[in-house]
C-alpha cells in the first residue's frame, strides 16, 4: 500500500507519500485544481511498487490511502473518483497525534502532511472513510456548495462596490435619482465615467446611453426606431432604474402613464422614461445638485417623444 498525507490550504496541498514501513517516498506542494491532482497521480505512479504493474487500474487505486482534514470539495471528489481510499481526519485528532508523537509539538505544513500519512498508515481503523455517495449525489453536493459560495461572493462583491462607490464625489447625486440603489448607481457611473468633457450636452449623454430614439425620414414618411448599437450594460442599468422609479417618483409614474395612454408598449415607454432620467442626471451632474422631484417633472407633458419601434 501507499499512504498519502494531504495538508490542504486555500490554494495548495502539501503532500507526503509513504510506503507500508513508514519510509518517506516523496514530498511535494501541489496547486489546487487539475494541475495539482494530475501531479499527485504522477507521484503515485512513480512510486508504486513493481508488483502493481500487472494489476488492473482500479485495484492499484484501491491500494492508495489518503488522509486529509476535510470531506468536501472538488479535490476530495477527484481523489475518490480516482478510486483512492480517502479518510477524513478530524483536525483535533491530528493535533493530538502530533503532540503525542512529536518532541516539540510544533506545527508546519510539511509536518502536518507527515502526521496525516502516519495516521492513515497506523491508525486508520479509528477514523472514517469518506462515504461513497453516488456520482449524482456528489454532483448535487458540489453544485449546491458552489451556489452557496457564489451567494457569499456576491454579497462580498456588493460590499466592495458600496465601499468604492461611496468615495466618489458624484455618489450622492447618483443616489438621489429615483430608482437607483447603490449597485445600479455604481453600474451607471462606471459606464458613463466621470470625465467632465465627455458629454458636452444632455443629448450627447442620451445618445451614448442608447435610450434616445433614432428618427429616419424618407420622403413624407418618418420612422422612429430604438438604438441597437449601444452600451448594453449601461442600457440594462437605466432600464432597471426606470422600472424601479415607477414606484418611487410620482412624476416618473405620470410620465410613463401618459406614454402608455398613447398605446405605446411597456418597454418602449420605459426607454422614454430612462431617456428622460438621463437628461435629468446630466443636469444634476453639470450643476452639482441633487435630484428634485418638482424641478424634474414640471414640464414633462411637453417632453413625451414618439414611440421607438
Amino acid at each position: 500500500m501507499l499512504f498519502i498525507g494531504d495538508d490542504w490550504a486555500e490554494g495548495h496541498h502539501d503532500i507526503e507519500l509513504e510506503d507500508e514501513a513508514g519510509r518517506r517516498l516523496a514530498r511535494a506542494r501541489l496547486p489546487e485544481g487539475l494541475e495539482g491532482i494530475t501531479r499527485l497521480h504522477a507521484l503515485v505512479a512513480e512510486h508504486a511498487p513493481g508488483s502493481w504493474a500487472e494489476l488492473p487500474p482500479d485495484q492499484v487505486a484501491g491500494q492508495v490511502i489518503v488522509g486529509i482534514e476535510t470531506d468536501r470539495g472538488p479535490w476530495v471528489t477527484a481523489l475518490r473518483a480516482a478510486g483512492y481510499q480517502v479518510f477524513a481526519i478530524n483536525p483535533l485528532s491530528a493535533a493530538r497525534y502530533r503532540q503525542r508523537h512529536s518532541t516539540s509539538g510544533a506545527k508546519s505544513d510539511a509536518g502536518d502532511a507527515h502526521v496525516l500519512a502516519e495516521i492513515v498508515r497506523l491508525d486508520r481503523d479509528h477514523h472514517r472513510p469518506i462515504a461513497g455517495d453516488s456520482d449524482l449525489a456528489d454532483a448535487v453536493k458540489l453544485l449546491a456548495r458552489a451556489h452557496q459560495i457564489a451567494v457569499w461572493e456576491r454579497t462580498r462583491q456588493v460590499l466592495r462596490v458600496d465601499e468604492h462607490f461611496a468615495r466618489h464625489p458624484a455618489a450622492d447625486i447618483y443616489l438621489s435619482q429615483p430608482g437607483f440603489g447603490v449597485v445600479l448607481a455604481a453600474r451607471t457611473l462606471g459606464e458613463f465615467g466621470d470625465d467632465k468633457d465627455r458629454f458636452a450636452t444632455a443629448r450627447a449623454r442620451k445618445n451614448y446611453s442608447g435610450q434616445s430614439p433614432i428618427t429616419r425620414a424618407s420622403g413624407k414618411k418618418s420612422v422612429v426606431l430604438a438604438r441597437y448599437a449601444t452600451n448594453r450594460r449601461l442600457g440594462a442599468a437605466l432600464h432597471l432604474q426606470a422600472f424601479a422609479a415607477l414606484g418611487a417618483s410620482p412624476g416618473a409614474r405620470a410620465y410613463y402613464d401618459a406614454i402608455r395612454a398613447r398605446n405605446i408598449g411597456h418597454h418602449a415607454a420605459l426607454r422614454q422614461l430612462a431617456n428622460r432620467f438621463v437628461g435629468i442626471l446630466h443636469g444634476c451632474l453639470k450643476t452639482g445638485t441633487l435630484y428634485d422631484e418638482n424641478t424634474a417633472w414640471q414640464h414633462h407633458r411637453t417632453d413625451i417623444q414618439p414611440a421607438a419601434a
